[in-house]
């Protein structure tokens, strides 16, 4: 789903994170990108979407 680059975009949003904590921010980013594509509100991911989950999940945790 996630190619080369978005990958290294989702870890170096995760990059002040440790690493179990960086590896549940990767899953979490990965998990809400599938549910965008499996509810059809989108049908392809776009680095902006990338974007968004990485900002949504970090947010989340404050």
């Amino acid at each position: 789903m996630l190619n080369k680059e978005d990958r290294a975009m989702v870890s170096e949003a995760a990059r002040g994170l440790n690493g179990a904590d960086a590896a549940n921010f990767e899953s979490a980013v990965i998990a809400r990108l599938q549910q965008l594509l499996d509810s059809g509100v989108v049908s392809g991911i776009t680095k902006n979407h990338v974007r968004a989950a990485c900002t949504a999940e970090l947010s989340r945790g404050k």
